[in-house]
């Protein structure tokens, strides 16, 4: 089932990228090399400002959508129950985004298609060599091990909310309403029924 998700993980980054530049590379100026950039510019086929609100759209977005992606994956596809196995998945998947597009995207992709060459700065090498990638892949597989650490903490707590919900519910009379507070760092949920004023707490799953 991982790699299936994996492969699934892999097509959605694969989609941001394709939908980022549609059917002009220009769209996606910002993901070439600083030295492409500036002869767009000196040729005046893009506004520098532009790009620039452009990129923050994408990056914030590709990360919501990614990160998204990736706590549902583990927190309500995986059902994962731990924060240890959580991290694990976590770190995998991101290990393995992070390999896919210095390996399929920038040197596959990028490297054998024509689509990504833009007219007029055919000369400046915009291809990145294997050890460019190498070096930025391996430097940001360290930056993962940190950042797998809060997308296990998101999947953690999507799951133990869901765990909460289905046993507090239990609270509730029929046409009633409840309601939860989540203590992250207790490992508790306090729930009431509405109206009833009594309160219960409910232990979470062990991290």
């Amino acid at each position: 089932m991982l790699v299936i998700q994996l492969i699934l993980f892999c097509a959605l980054f694969t989609l941001m990228v394709k939908l980022a530049v549609g059917n002009n590379a220009l769209n996606g100026l910002y993901f070439y090399p600083r030295p492409v950039q500036e002869k767009v510019y000196e040729l005046g086929l893009a506004d520098r400002q532009a790009v620039s609100d452009r990129r923050k759209r994408f990056m914030i977005l590709f990360f919501a959508v990614m990160l998204a992606a990736l706590v549902l994956i583990i927190g309500l596809w995986n059902k994962v129950s731990d924060f240890n196995t959580a991290y694990l998945q976590a770190l995998l998947f991101l290990e393995v985004m992070n390999w896919y597009d210095g390996i399929v995207i920038d040197r596959l992709w990028v490297g054998h298609s024509r689509f990504w060459i833009i007219p007029g700065t055919e000369e400046i090498p915009f291809v990145q060599t294997w050890q460019q990638v190498l070096r930025k892949r391996s430097v940001l597989s360290l930056i993962w091990v940190a950042g797998a650490a809060l997308v296990a903490g998101s999947s953690y707590c999507c799951f133990e909310v869901l765990f909460v919900y289905d046993n507090a519910k239990d609270l509730s009379e029929s046409g009633r309403s409840f309601q939860f507070e989540y203590y992250f760092f207790t490992g508790s949920v306090k729930c009431w029924a509405e109206p009833v004023s009594q309160a219960i707490t409910i232990p979470c799953r062990s991290m």
